[in-house]
């Protein structure tokens, strides 16, 4: 098998299609379904590592882009925040914003992970339930929401962030949604200048406390310090700090899945999908896929 470098994902998908190469990775979204319809080739897709996922303000009792109309912020209630998930319909978004490149999530690590807890389960899109949570929680008018969101730092990100505002907006929350380039929206979201955001966090150390201590726990000196939500739960920390100084692979196991548990049910941050990894080989040839994106030569099998 040889290698070439490409200019841009055109040029890659192209050599593909013409059959100049035998294997590309990191397919366009744009492009999948052209590539699935060839019958010459074949799509592997699995779930990546990456998750992401909603960051709202609990840490404010006024929150600049989250009032109510008592001018509070209602991101701090969990009925509210579990309206929010419940509007979501992440089926769709994986499959017409994304080509079908993710994997709906309920949780921050995919399946196969250290830590991911298969009795957590992705929330249903029930837009009515939505509206009787927030009804429930004293918004029936629904409330005022502005979401900020990167515009060129992830697959389609502007467009994901779109659609999820255009969900909101169907329960009642008067949503207004606003994108802007990762240099100066990652600097303006760790300065806690927005309400409600969108991120995503890639579990680089193999385990679930990799993406948990990052971005929902108690945001401290050396703690938390992707936490731009303020999450805060006493338990949740007591239970991810044990996990880390558990050597026991069992004891530490649990302890990763009770950390998520609380996590989720709390909503500290809502879960979204998994980006997915992609790669088109020609018919003949097998990739297993990883999360991980890696291309390795080696397991690269003929049939």
């Amino acid at each position: 098998m040889t290698f070439r470098v490409f200019k841009n994902s055109s040029a890659r998908v192209a050599a593909m299609l013409s059959g100049d190469v035998d294997m590309i990775e990191s397919i366009p979204t744009a492009d999948t379904r052209k590539l699935q319809a060839s019958d010459k080739l074949k799509v592997v897709n699995v779930a990546g590592n990456r998750i992401m996922y909603l960051h709202m303000d609990q840490g404010r009792e006024e929150s600049p882009f989250a009032k109510g109309p008592d001018g509070k912020n209602p991101l701090l209630k969990p009925e509210v925040r579990r309206a929010l998930s419940l509007s979501i319909n992440r089926e769709a978004l994986v499959d017409r914003i994304m080509d079908g490149q993710g994997v709906p999530a309920g949780q921050v690590v995919p399946e196969g992970y250290f830590g991911y807890d298969p009795a957590i389960k992705v929330d249903a899109y029930d837009p009515n339930k939505a509206k009787e949570m927030l009804a429930k929680a004293g918004y029936s008018d629904g409330f005022s929401l502005t979401f900020h969101a990167s515009n060129d730092r992830y697959p389609n990100d502007s467009k994901v962030a779109q659609a999820i505002g255009q969900f909101f907006s169907r329960i009642g929350i008067k949503t207004e949604v606003v994108t802007l380039p990762g240099s100066v929206y990652f600097t303006r979201a760790s300065n806690l200048e927005f309400s409600f955001i969108m991120g995503g966090a890639a579990v680089e150390t193999g385990e679930a406390s990799g993406v948990l201590g990052p971005i929902l726990e108690t945001y401290g000196e050396k703690a938390g310090q992707g936490n731009r939500g303020r999450y805060s739960n006493p338990e949740f920390d007591k239970a991810l700090s044990e996990a880390r100084g558990t050597l026991d692979d069992a004891k530490r196991e649990a302890l990763l899945k009770k950390a998520t548990e609380i996590a989720m049910t709390d909503l500290g941050v809502i879960p979204v999908f998994y980006l997915a990894n992609t790669w088109a080989l020609k018919n003949g040839l097998s990739y297993e896929g990883r999360s991980d994106a890696y291309t390795l030569p080696y397991y690269v099998k003929p049939n």
